[in-house]
Order: C-alpha cells, then sequence, then structure tokens
C-alpha cells in the first residue's frame, strides 16, 4: 500500500514538472509575442508619421495647384482683354482707311485750283493772250478788276484748303501708322502672355507630383513675382526708336507736321484738336511705354502655405544666394522668366538648374 501511494505521488510529481514545462515554453513564445508585437507598433509609428508627411505634401501641392490655377485664369482673361484690345485698334484702322475719301476732294480742288490759275493767266496776259483765250466765254466775266481780285481770293483760299486737307492727310497716314505699330505690340504681348500661360500650366501639371515625391521640408512656398525695373518704366518713342520721349513730343513728328501750312484760326483749332485725339488714342492703347512685363507686374501671389516653409526660406535664403554669388558660373539669363520652384529669375520652372528639383 505504501508503495501505491509513492507511485501515486511521484505521477503527480511527473504531471506537475510537466505543466511546468509546458508553461515556460508558453511564456518564451508570448515574450516573442510581444517583441514582435512591438516591433510591429514601432514600424505601425513610422507609417503614420510618412503617412502625415505625405498629407501635409498633398495639401500644400493641392493649394499650390489651386494658385497655379487661378493664375491660368488671370492670364486667360488678360489675354482675353488684350485680344479685345487688339480688335479694337484694327477696327480703328479700318475706320482710318476710310479717311482715304478726302483724296479724291483734294484732287478736285487741284483741278479747280488749276483752272482758276488759267483764267487769271488768261486774264493778266492782255493782248498777248491767244485767240483762244480772248474768245472764251470765260475771260469775258472777269475783265473787270474786282471780279479779277475776287477770283484770287479764291484762289488764295482754295490752296489754303488744299494744304490743310494735305496736312490732314500726312496726320491721317501717320495715325494709321501708329494704330498697325500699336496692333502690332499687342499681338507680341498676346503671343508672350501666350507662352506664359503654357509654362504655367506645364508647372501646374509637374507641381503635385513633384510634392508627393519629397518631403515637405525640402518645399518652398511660391513668393511674390519680381518688381518691375527702373529701366523699364522709362519713355519710349516708338516712331525715332529712342528713349526720353514719347510720341506726342518727339520732335520728327513735329518737324513732319510742320511742312503743311495751317494758316487762320480754324485749322490750328482742327489741329489741336487732332492731336488731343490722337493722345487720347495714345494713351488708351499705352504705346508710349513698353508692355514686355505688363502681366508679370500686374500679379500678386499669395502668402505662404506654411510657416514652417517660410521659416526655413527665410533661413536658406541668404546662404543660398551668397553661395551662388560667389560660386555659380557667369551665364546669360533672361530677366522676363520667372522660377516658381527656386523662386529666382531668368529661367522656367521645366528648366530649373537646381538638383534637389
Amino acid at each position: 500500500e505504501t508503495e501505491r501511494v509513492y507511485e501515486a505521488k511521484i505521477a503527480d510529481l511527473l504531471a506537475e514538472i510537466q505543466e511546468l514545462r509546458e508553461l515556460g515554453h508558453s511564456r518564451e513564445d508570448v515574450e516573442n509575442v510581444a517583441r514582435q508585437l512591438k516591433g510591429l507598433e514601432e514600424l505601425v509609428a513610422e507609417l503614420e508619421e510618412g503617412l502625415e508627411d505625405a498629407r501635409r505634401g498633398e495639401a500644400e501641392a493641392r493649394g499650390e495647384v489651386e494658385f497655379l490655377r487661378g493664375e491660368v485664369e488671370r492670364g486667360r482673361s488678360e489675354l482675353r482683354r488684350e485680344r479685345e484690345k487688339a480688335a479694337k485698334a484694327l477696327q480703328g484702322a479700318k475706320e482710318a482707311e476710310g479717311q482715304n475719301s478726302k483724296d479724291k476732294d483734294v484732287e478736285l480742288k487741284d483741278d479747280e485750283i488749276r483752272g482758276l490759275k488759267a483764267i487769271i493767266h488768261s486774264l493778266s496776259s492782255g493782248p498777248d493772250a491767244s485767240p483762244m483765250a480772248r474768245q472764251s466765254p470765260a475771260s469775258g466775266r472777269f475783265a473787270d478788276p474786282e471780279e479779277l481780285k475776287r477770283t484770287q481770293a479764291t484762289v488764295q483760299q482754295l490752296e489754303r484748303e488744299k494744304s490743310e486737307l494735305q496736312g490732314l492727310i500726312d496726320r491721317k497716314a501717320f495715325r494709321e501708322e501708329e494704330l498697325e505699330r500699336a496692333v502690332e505690340q499687342l499681338r507680341r504681348a498676346a503671343e508672350q502672355e501666350r507662352d506664359s500661360i503654357m509654362n504655367t500650366e506645364a508647372a501646374a501639371e509637374e507641381m503635385p507630383r513633384q510634392h508627393l515625391s519629397k518631403s515637405p521640408d525640402a518645399t518652398r512656398s511660391p513668393t511674390r513675382y519680381r518688381s518691375p525695373r527702373k529701366d523699364e518704366q522709362r519713355v519710349w518713342c516708338e516712331v525715332c526708336d529712342t528713349p526720353g520721349h514719347d510720341i506726342l513730343t518727339c520732335p520728327n513728328v513735329e518737324g513732319a507736321n510742320g511742312n503743311a501750312v495751317h494758316d487762320g484760326p480754324e485749322s490750328q483749332a482742327e489741329h489741336n484738336e487732332l492731336k488731343e485725339e490722337l493722345s487720347n488714342h495714345m494713351r488708351h492703347l499705352n504705346v508710349s511705354a513698353p508692355t514686355k512685363d505688363k502681366y508679370n507686374d500686374k500679379l500678386e501671389a499669395p502668402a505662404p502655405l506654411s510657416l514652417r516653409k517660410t521659416l526655413s526660406n527665410n533661413s536658406n535664403n541668404g546662404t543660398e544666394k551668397s553661395k551662388e554669388i560667389h560660386d555659380a558660373p557667369a551665364v546669360e539669363t533672361d530677366a522676363d522668366k520667372w522660377c516658381a520652384l527656386c523662386e529666382r529669375d531668368g529661367h522656367l520652372a521645366f528648366d530649373c538648374p537646381d538638383e534637389q528639383y
């Protein structure tokens, strides 16, 4: 009986030993699982941080895309206004062409003046006149000296009218040339704005991919466009292609207009009225000043999208610009181009030399 009791205790102890061994194995498994869970939690935290960075980059990219879309819309509206101005200028040129009918009036005046001069010559020749001139019925009407004076006064008046009409024709021709030059300038400005809009659309398409492929710290917010240079605001004459004066004060224009004969207050008033009309029209067309940077001068970029980007830009702009001044090679830059990525003049976004872009 004692042996059976000992055997039962031994069996119980062996069972407890087996349970303890199984419990030790299970604890090791639990520790392994806990370590794996900890590693997974760290990985999930890293993924969440990366997801937050990606979301911030996407939000900033969307903001910049909206900004570029607004720029494109403003560029299109500006181009539409320029086209309307060009159409109005063409219409004005066509109306100016309708003034050519005054040439016929000048020819009629010339014929009348020649006829009156022939009559005066036949009357003043006296007995030396030809028999045909003495027998003409018109010569009998001007035999009186008073009639002859009146005829001479009429001839002089017709000559003055002829000179006035000739001066008016010259001014109309000059105005047509000015309108043609204004139309050509508007066409060139429209082409430049069309190219700028195409470049802006290309930059808008490339911007989301660039912001999603890099961290938000490497991005930079767009700043204000460059201010117009002082030498671009100077007065320029389109007639003689020299700075320092405009079309209205050009000596060449004054010399051309001075050749015409203006006698009497009516012709002077007409000249002043035409000059004022021409000045108002040219001021409306803005042909006295260059319109190269008209689009860029009107644009204003919004505020930066994030404070962190602004601070990084403010801290890095000084060192980067100083390095570029001392280390960059001397290259020819185009002052009309501006890069929205590195915020510098001289090139566009798709030609940016900065390696990080």
